[in-house]
């Protein structure tokens, strides 16, 4: 898969968080969910949740553009 576990692989736990924290931010509940899945899961790889966060992302689930656009421009 490339993807999320791309970036898994390429950044610290704590970044991890933020990454998981932004998308509740914006509304993408269960997005932020996964990523704080394969969190607790690190330094071990939780496949499972890296695919469906992966399917999550891809589809843009919960969140929108214009959400994004919005927590950009406060944060």
């Amino acid at each position: 898969m490339e993807g999320i576990d791309a970036l898994v692989d390429h950044i610290e736990t704590k970044e991890v968080f933020g990454v998981s924290e932004a998308f509740a931010a914006i509304g993408a509940t269960e997005i932020a969910a996964c990523l704080k899945r394969i969190e607790n899961a690190l330094p071990m790889r939780d496949d499972e949740a890296l695919m469906r966060g992966n399917d999550l992302i891809t589809a843009r689930a919960g969140y929108s553009y214009e959400a994004i656009k919005r927590y950009a421009e406060i944060a």
